[in-house]
C-alpha cells in the first residue's frame, strides 16, 4: 500500500469512497445530500492537503484531509478526516492513513492533532483512535443526530504530536519494540516505517540474507505467501540500553513459527534487526531419561 498526494484525476475515485459515507450521515455530520461540488470543496479545497492511498494496481483504498483546527491562535492544531473504501475495511487502511496524518501533521509544524466530533456510536472509530493515542478530551451530550440511533454523544479526540508524552515514551528502546510488534499486527507492513530508522537493516544470517530501507521491509511482509491475516504473540521482550530482544510467536492460520530478534535502537527508531528463526526438532533419545516434556507431547 502506497500514501501519496491526492491528484485532481482522483476525484472520482474519491467522491465515489466519500458519498456512500456522507449519505448514510452515521459518522460525519456533512448534509446527506452534500453535493460532490460541496464535498470536493470540504474535502479537497479547503484543506491544506489531500492524500490517497492505492494498492499495488493503483486502486484507491482510502483517503484523509488535513488542515489547521482553527484559524491563528488555534492554527498550531490540525485536524483530519478519514474515509475507507467499503471493500478495504478491516484490512489496516484507517490505521495506516491516521499514523500518515500524524507524521505528516509533524513535518508541516503541527504540534497536535484534535478530532473535534466523533460519533460515539462509531465505536470503531473510537477504538481505534484510542489504541493510536488519542484522548477523549470532552463529550459533547446528544450533540450528534445519528439517522438510525438518534441523538448520540459526539467526542472531542486530542493527542499531541512531536515532542509528545506519546513520543517520549517510544523513545525508550523496549517501548519502540513493542510498538514495532503491534504494528506488525495491524497488517499493516508500511505503517511499521514509522519506527524504522532511514538506514534501516534486516539481516538472517541463516540464509546469509540483509535487507534495507522501509520499502523493502514492507513489500517482503506483503509479499509473503500467506493464508490469512498474520498474528504476532510477543512473549518475552527484554532490553539493555539501545539493544532490545524479542521471542515472538507468529503464525497465518496454517503456519506456525517462531522469531528470535535483536534489536539495535537509535533515536527513537530501529536502526538493525538480526533474525532468527529456530525450527522445532525431535528430542534426542539419549537424554529422555535427564529431561520432562514441557506440555506434555512429543515433537
Amino acid at each position: 500500500m502506497k500514501i501519496r498526494l491526492f491528484a485532481e484525476a482522483d476525484w472520482p475515485a474519491v467522491w465515489a469512497m466519500l458519498e456512500p459515507v456522507f449519505r448514510a450521515g452515521e459518522t460525519y455530520a456533512y448534509a446527506r445530500d452534500i453535493s460532490a461540488e460541496a464535498a470536493h470543496d470540504a474535502w479537497v479545497t479547503q484543506p491544506a492537503a489531500t492524500f490517497v492511498a492505492e494498492d499495488h494496481d493503483g486502486q484507491l483504498l482510502g483517503t484523509y484531509c488535513l488542515k489547521p483546527n482553527q484559524p491563528g491562535q488555534g492554527a498550531h492544531v490540525c485536524n483530519c478526516g478519514y474515509v475507507v473504501a467499503a471493500a478495504a475495511r478491516g484490512h489496516g487502511v484507517a490505521s495506516a492513513l491516521c499514523e500518515h496524518s500524524q507524521r505528516e501533521g509533524v513535518a508541516r509544524g503541527f504540534e497536535a492533532m484534535q478530532f473535534n466530533f466523533v460519533a460515539s456510536s462509531n465505536e470503531g472509530a473510537v477504538r481505534l483512535w484510542k489504541q493510536l493515542g488519542f484522548a477523549v478530551a470532552g463529550v459533547l451530550p446528544k450533540a450528534f443526530r445519528h439517522p438510525r440511533l438518534g441523538l448520540v454523544d459526539a467526542l472531542v479526540m486530542f493527542k499531541p504530536l512531536g515532542l509528545s508524552e506519546t513520543a517520549d515514551a517510544l523513545r525508550e528502546p523496549i517501548e519502540v519494540v513493542r510498538e514495532f510488534w503491534r504494528l506488525m499486527a495491524t497488517n499493516d507492513f508500511a505503517a511499521v516505517g514509522a519506527v524504522l530508522a532511514d538506514d534501516y537493516l534486516l539481516d538472517w544470517p541463516q540464509t546469509n540474507e540483509r535487507l534495507r530501507g522501509r520499502e523493502r521491509f514492507a513489500a517482503m511482509n506483503a509479499e509473503y505467501p500467506a493464508h490469512g491475516r498474520w498474528t504476532f504473540a510477543v512473549d518475552r521482550l527484554f532490553g539493555h540500553g539501545a539493544e532490545v530482544v524479542s521471542d515472538v510467536r507468529i503464525s497465518d492460520g496454517v503456519q506456525h513459527a517462531r522469531a528470535i530478534s535483536f534489536f539495535t535502537v537509535a533515536g527513537g527508531r530501529i536502526s538493525r534487526q538480526v533474525e532468527y528463526w529456530p525450527e522445532p526438532y525431535a528430542a534426542p533419545t539419549n537424554r529422555s531419561h535427564l529431561v520432562e516434556l514441557i506440555d506434555g507431547v512429543s515433537r
